[in-house]
């Protein structure tokens, strides 16, 4: 069994993973402004990072079986490495903007979608929270009604701390 490959293959190989590089560190920067658009909460960052990093490892894996016979060899690593830098480095500041501008917009539209089923909710809940159930009960619980109210009692709004 002959396990080497050509120089010329060798070298192919090493350019596409360049590339592959490339296209991953654009891939980073839509996730970096996902990740921005979403929230300044922590569980977003997480979530992007996670799912970058899940993404990105698929798609080298595919990549390697693929055009390396599924030998997964670190110069071919190194080299997405690098093809990922030299994007962010270069092109990534000037991609950015254009993608958080397009990011805005798809998110105003979204809330503008979803805007109605927010105020229906919002009506519905001040709909339930005026509406009081009378309930016929033994006197030993009428003693403790206080009690079972305080108990059962579920706030309509969010308080903001």
């Amino acid at each position: 069994m002959n396990y080497a490959q050509p120089l010329s293959n060798q070298i192919i190989v090493f350019i596409r993973s360049v590339g592959l590089g490339v296209l991953l560190g654009f891939i980073y920067e839509v996730f970096c402004v996902l990740r921005g658009l979403l929230s300044d909460k922590r569980w977003a960052y997480i979530l992007c990072d996670l799912s970058f990093s899940l993404a990105a490892t698929l798609i080298s894996f595919f990549f390697m079986v693929l055009y390396n016979d599924g030998t997964v060899r670190l110069n071919l690593i190194a080299a997405q490495l690098m093809g990922g830098a030299a994007f962010h480095l270069s092109a990534g500041a000037h991609i950015a903007r254009p993608l958080i501008f397009i990011g805005q917009k798809l998110r105003r539209a979204v809330l503008l979608v979803f805007y109605p089923l927010k105020m229906i909710c919002k009506k519905c809940a001040v709909i339930l929270g005026k509406l009081k159930i009378r309930v016929h009960c033994k006197p030993e619980i009428k003693k403790h009604k206080k009690k079972i109210n305080n108990i059962i009692k579920i706030p309509l709004k969010n308080s903001k701390k």
